[in-house]
């Protein structure tokens, strides 16, 4: 099976490429301009590029944009996390519409943080912050890949390896 897996984001994007569980190949696509939306559409073609180069993809994994919240009530905090929830929404759904057009064969999933990181045994809880949360995603891929990359392909290869051991149902061999 051959799946692509995502960490979006309008900035600076992750992917990466699986069969089965053997990573073929991954990449850190960027996109700069001061318009939200201008650099939302260069991010779709240039993952668009990637998955024109890859044939027979069964599945696209993306992780899940969830708001961070404010505690038991859940509200979501109305600062930055709700721009950046707003514009992680906007791409998500243009990497949708993409999929959907363009490769209607293919199946967008979608898995949240905290899945992918419970499957791959990396620690989390409330008090971990965002920073060490990456550090241990990018040490994850380095210890199991011998890999050195950015947290943004660290989280792409995790989200795939992650929603392939929970479509396994824990079966965690990789392949390398």
């Amino acid at each position: 099976m051959k799946i692509i897996s995502i960490d979006a984001s309008t900035k600076s994007s992750g992917i990466a490429c699986f069969e089965n569980k053997k990573l073929l190949k991954y990449e850190c696509l960027t996109a700069s301009s001061e318009n939200l939306f201008n650099r939302i559409e260069i991010m779709v073609k240039k993952i668009n590029d990637f998955l024109e180069k890859e044939e027979n993809i069964e599945y696209i994994i993306m992780e899940e944009v969830i708001p961070e919240s404010t505690g038991s009530n859940q509200r979501i905090k109305m600062n930055k996390s709700i721009k950046t929830y707003k514009a992680l929404m906007y791409l998500q759904g243009e990497i949708a519409k993409l999929v959907n057009n363009k490769y209607p064969k293919t199946k967008l999933e979608f898995i949240y943080p905290s899945e992918w990181r419970s499957q791959c045994g990396i620690k989390q809880s409330k008090g971990i912050k965002r920073d060490v949360l990456k550090a241990n995603d990018i040490a994850y891929v380095y210890n199991n890949f011998g890999i050195k990359v950015n947290d943004d392909i660290a989280d792409s290869i995790c989200i795939g390896l992650g929603w392939l051991y929970k479509k396994d149902e824990g079966t965690n061999e990789m392949m390398f």
